[in-house]
């Protein structure tokens, strides 16, 4: 089969395990612990790192991971989401990724070594910073690499279905870089810029070492060259060249918008909120790592069923269950906001809350996202992130300025964006799926009831009135709807779910689908 290009491989019906499936539970928990982990342990080196470096090292340092940043996004970034989808049906079809591996070198190779170049021009004009010297140079151009080589290794090895290992990848290259800086402040050292710099590189560069041996003979070599497989990944990939430029839109056009409009203090307010959210978005981001394979194997294996009863029910499932502790979360909020960060930053509680709302929506985006990508809608995904752009943009303008509603409307804006995104993947993944499009909105009004309580009153009122508000809606809309039946029993029992919890989640779905 080797000689036939993967277009002209049909997906014969199969009655056999279909990789991946029984285990997503586990897998998609792994995922989350790892980006979760991995998070922390960032925040926890920036920490430290900004205890041990002088606020104009820390400067220098940031210049090195804006311009690593800048190699990476451009040469390679816009093209992992065509790995994840390609390489797991080469595997299937021909049990190795190597063509995907040699045909995102062939995409890329030319754009990092024009970034480069452009870089090493910037430095030689003595446009870049001064501190900026040729030795953080060759480190950039060298940690862009390495940076290039271990996202790839991690693509290829969340597609070969081993999320568990991927995930500790995630976590190891972040503790080792906090490990290090432990010791070089252990034995009485104070690190340069250049030292912490060397650091990440050397992390970085110890996972692709990691990972080369286990992935060498299933997506690295021999070198492959499949023609048709280079021109789908740049058919899906380019148009997400303006999905990543609109999601960068998305997260940072609030803070401009703010401070253009209000204060520099309520930028810093609204940035703790958006961190607050960045965080518990973690939990979203871990899904299109696992699905994406997964659906790639469904499909392959003719199990379409599969994917259609989860884009109709299993989705909005989620989103509900989602919605609920959404709405529990909104209540706490502000009593933890006041005690986390100070009464400085107690204005942060109203965005956040919104925000909360916007998670919602996000997860959902999220669950269909992988749909999306199995299908190429490459176009799609761009098309609704660059509507959702505009529509965060103008609703800042006009939350913030004409409606007077403060940094609270930056987060609606952010809400209505990322619901844009939500209900246009529902639609185009539906469609292709072969199903009526059916949007269901009252699932996630549980966590919409909370908020509204939650901004109109305070203390102890505010605490009692969201939580009882969004349980109540919550309960009102599974008696209306039934988004459970008993034919969800059977999905549960078949994944891998500890047995303490399978029993709980086995008791929550009688109860709803009474």
């Amino acid at each position: 089969m080797s000689d036939r290009s993967l277009a002209d491989v049909s997906a014969a019906p199969d009655t056999s395990p279909v990789r991946g499936a029984q285990t997503v539970f586990s897998d998609y928990m792994a995922m989350l612990g790892g980006r979760v982990g991995s998070s922390l342990l960032s925040l926890i080196s920036v920490f430290v790192t900004t205890r041990v470096l002088s606020p104009r090292g820390y400067g220098t340092l940031a210049y090195f991971n804006v311009v690593s940043l800048l190699l990476f996004t451009v040469s390679s970034a816009w093209t992992g989401t065509a790995v994840a989808r390609y390489a797991r049906e080469e595997l299937e079809h021909r049990g190795t990724m190597t063509s995907v591996t040699w045909a995102r070198l062939a995409i890329n190779s030319p754009l990092f070594v024009l970034c480069a170049l452009a870089v090493v021009a910037l430095q030689g004009l003595h446009v870049l910073p001064h501190a900026f010297t040729w030795s953080f140079v060759a480190l950039s151009l060298l940690y862009g690499m390495a940076w290039i080589l271990s996202d790839h290794l991690i693509y290829i090895l969340e597609a070969s279905g081993r999320m568990k290992v991927s995930a500790a990848c995630l976590t190891a290259a972040q503790a080792a870089m906090l490990v290090a800086l432990g010791i070089i402040l252990l034995v009485g050292a104070t690190p340069s810029p250049l030292t912490v710099a060397l650091l990440i590189l050397c992390a970085s560069a110890a996972v692709s070492a990691f990972l080369v041996p286990i992935l060498w003979r299933q997506g690295v070599w021999p070198p492959t060259y499949d023609g048709n497989v280079m021109r789908r990944m740049l058919r899906l990939s380019l148009p997400l060249i303006a999905f990543t430029v609109s999601q960068y839109v998305v997260r940072s056009v609030d803070f401009f918008v703010i401070g253009a409009l209000k204060t520099q203090a309520d930028v810093g307010v609204y940035a703790v909120a958006y961190q607050g959210y960045s965080v518990l978005a973690a939990v979203t981001l871990a899904a299109p790592p696992v699905l994406t394979p997964l659906f790639v194997s469904l499909r392959a294996a003719n199990r379409h069923a599969g994917i259609r009863t989860y884009l109709d029910r299993t989705v909005f499932q989620l989103c509900f269950v989602a919605a609920i502790l959404c709405a529990v979360a909104t209540s706490l909020v502000f009593p933890v906001v006041s005690v986390v960060f100070g009464s400085g930053f107690a204005g942060a509680a109203r965005p956040l809350a919104v925000l909360l709302c916007a998670l919602v929506l996000l997860l959902g985006g999220n669950l269909v996202a992988p749909a999306l990508v199995l299908h190429e809608r490459g176009r799609a995904i761009a098309g609704y992130n660059v509507a959702a752009a505009l529509v965060n943009v103008i609703g800042d303008i006009v939350f913030i300025g004409p409606l007077g509603l403060g940094i609270t409307g930056a987060a609606v804006a952010t809400t209505l964006a990322t619901g844009v995104i939500f209900v246009g993947y529902v639609h185009v993944a539906q469609r292709d799926a072969g199903l009526r499009f059916r949007w269901r909105p009252m699932l996630l009004t549980p966590v919409i009831a909370g908020v509204i309580p939650a901004m109109i009153l305070s203390g102890a009122a505010r605490v009692a009135v969201s939580l009882a508000a969004g349980l109540v809606v919550g309960l009102i809309a599974m008696r209306a709807l039934h988004p459970f039946g008993a034919e969800d029993a059977e999905l549960v029992s078949a994944l891998d779910i500890p047995s303490p919890l399978r029993r709980m989640v086995l008791r929550g779905l009688a109860f709803a689908s009474r």
